[in-house]
């Protein structure tokens, strides 16, 4: 069932002289008086200890604010006794409430007061579900909208509040909002989200990719379109052209060496072939000795921060040595328990202090040395091992460093000796062979080409498979969704609304006949929309200053009858700032009573003794049933 709100009483604290308090029951309180008395200025202080969050100054006022230095109510939330305190001269305090004396935040406080009454914090979309917009907490302060109707908002459900924000005020007040805005929605609404941008990123990945290409090579087979199948092909063809050209490079080749002597088609192969066959192998030793002497220093370094590490221990343990040899002789001269004097007695074979045989600490003290020795001991055996073991890796740092400045050396020889017999075979090769050199390379660059677009294609795949498993978990999310859907009955809280509202109108036309003129009004919830209407019009168009009044209270009947409701979070209780004078002129005093006539009717129906309604207004003259606070001072 939902839990009540009841103010039991508000004060405001003067920095001289006696608290002013207003106290309030049960049921229909209303606070009347003359213009300028205040009343108005009393329902803020109630609004800006509910948790408004503007200045003081702002929200009632600079002579309240001048005049007073803090606000309290007590009030019973959830069947809990709460108090609530706001102080505004003490620094720092301005936006902080202190709650049953525990100082907190305005939105720590707020949380508080939802958890209090049971009404579940969700998270709603504004605009669009899939908009980039993050969906804002439904918190207390935005409900409180429709609890606290101030003096000018007399026009729309909540004033200056937009679609979306009523839309969940709504779902939330009948019960439906823990479903409808639930965590899997939320989660399935961000995996849905996400599978769009995927796919609009898979798209343009592979259209900027097309267009890249195209640029890039000239295939007969991608004409069309970019595939993994038509790039294959495309390789095959291109290796197919390789493998002819280098058969016809070694064709070049065989007819060149057969028609020159032994002494020039054998001489100049044979050295080149065997200085590349030792250059490589110079290099492959080089590498080796690079990785080798890499990991000797990585190891030196690890050891010489494992003898430091030691270094440290034994100074450490040096130092408590020493300690104990001058703490051993520091003797008690006071008790610890009572801070007299203690007597020592001479050649007393016993502790003057516990009375334990002194022998016995002798030998503890003599065990405490000989472990710290040992440790001592095993410290510096450790410390020697390290510096043989630094001593040693030194020995092969160097040694690997001399190798690998040989290697080096020798490869840069062998270099130097390959430009003159490169060169003398350049010019001994026909120029036949120069151009299918040429064309083979211009080939492997369009493999390589190839090959990289294809590797990049294959993003796209990953990206499917991303979104693959997304949808995975959205489909799981769906399945919650759509159980927790049917704990969602849009006409049945769309008719608790509408009832609740005619039920009102029904009343006050029983109480003056022929005050509602208009036809009944309907509610009707949605997923994503409501409508409140009269006959088949919105209300705000069909609608006066005076309908428009009765109207609004009819709303806030039905939100207090919800709370007769086991899955509604209204917390039963309303505030009300009658204005004076209507949109339309006229005045709203000789309305005040019959207006909250049903509300004191509810309040003595079965289930309905614990809702609270405070209304403030200039008269409420013999409203029978109502608890009538006066106000006399005209500021």
């Amino acid at each position: 069932m939902p839990k009540y709100m009841i103010i039991n009483d508000v004060s405001r604290a003067p920095a001289f002289g006696d608290e002013d308090t207003l106290r309030f029951h049960g049921g229909v309180n209303v606070v009347v008086g003359l213009p300028n008395t205040g009343k108005s200025k009393w329902l803020r202080m109630v609004d800006y200890l509910l948790g408004a969050d503007g200045r003081p100054e702002d929200i009632f006022g600079d002579d309240l604010a001048e005049k007073y230095e803090s606000v309290t109510m007590n009030l019973s939330v959830g069947g809990q006794d709460w108090s609530l305190e706001r102080k505004w001269r003490e620094l720092g305090l301005r936006t902080k409430v202190s709650v049953n004396g525990e100082l907190m935040d305005i939105k720590a406080a707020s949380d508080l007061l939802m958890v209090q009454l049971d009404i579940p914090i969700v998270h709603y979309p504004q605009g669009s579900i899939y908009g980039s917009r993050t969906w804002p907490e439904l918190g207390w302060r935005t409900l409180f909208r429709h609890i606290y109707r101030r003096q000018s908002f007399w026009s729309d459900l909540a004033d200056n509040q937009p679609f979306s924000e009523q839309h969940a005020c709504l779902m939330q007040f009948v019960g439906i909002a823990r479903y409808l805005f639930s965590d899997e929605f939320s989660a399935l609404i961000a995996k849905e989200k996400q599978i769009m941008e995927l796919q609009t990123q898979k798209e343009q990945f592979v259209s900027m990719l097309q267009e890249v290409s195209s640029e890039l090579i000239d295939e007969a087979e991608l004409g069309v379109a970019l595939t993994p199948h038509s790039i294959d092909l495309s390789i095959q063809r291109l290796e197919a052209e390789v493998s002819s050209l280098q058969e016809q490079r070694n064709e070049v080749l065989t007819s060149l060496i057969e028609s020159k002597s032994d002494s020039v088609t054998h001489s100049a192969p044979d050295v080149l072939e065997e200085l590349g066959e030792r250059l490589a192998s110079l290099q492959i030793a080089r590498d080796r000795l690079m990785s080798d002497l890499k990991r000797s220093e990585e190891k030196t370094n690890d050891i010489k921060e494992y003898r430091q590490a030691i270094l440290d221990e034994v100074s450490r343990l040096r130092r408590a040595i020493d300690a104990g040899m001058v703490l051993t002789d520091l003797k008690i001269t006071n008790c610890p328990a009572c801070d007299r004097e203690v007597e020592r007695k001479e050649n007393d074979p016993n502790c003057y202090l516990c009375r334990r045989p002194l022998a016995e600490i002798v030998r503890d003290s003599n065990s405490s040395n000989q472990r710290l020795k040992f440790e001592m001991e095993q410290l510096e055996g450790e410390l020697r091992e390290s510096e043989q073991l630094l001593e040693t890796l030194s020995k092969n740092t160097r040694k690997l460093s001399g190798e690998l400045e040989t290697a080096s050396a020798q490869i840069q020889q062998i270099q130097r000796t390959l430009v003159p017999l490169r060169s003398s075979v350049a010019l001994a090769m026909p120029p036949e062979v120069e151009v299918l050199d040429m064309e083979m390379g211009r080939l492997h660059e369009r493999l390589n080409q190839l090959e990289r677009i294809k590797r990049t294609l294959a993003r796209r795949e990953s990206i499917s498979q991303e979104i693959r498993n997304i949808q995975e978990v959205a489909a799981a999310l769906s399945i919650q969704v759509a159980e927790q859907a049917f704990k969602i009955d849009f006409e049945e809280a769309s008719g608790a609304l509408t009832d609740g509202m005619n039920d009102y109108l029904n009343l006050i036309d029983k109480i003056r006949p022929h005050s509602w003129t208009q036809d009944p009004v309907g509610v009707y919830l949605r997923e994503k929309s409501f409508r409140f209407t009269v006959g088949n019009s919105d209300f705000k168009a069909k609608l006066g200053g005076t309908l428009t009044l009765y109207f609004l209270l009819a709303y806030h009947y039905a939100l207090l009858k919800l709370t007769r409701l086991p899955d509604a979070n209204y917390p039963g209780i309303v505030i009300l700032d009658f204005p004076a004078e209507l949109e339309d002129a006229t005045t709203v005093a000789d309305k005040e009573n019959f207006v909250l006539e049903p509300f004191v009717q509810l309040a003595k129906t079965p289930k309905m003794d614990s809702l609270q309604v405070i209304a403030a207004g200039s008269a409420f003259e013999n409203l029978e049933g109502a608890h009538r606070i006066e106000l006399t001072h005209v500021w």
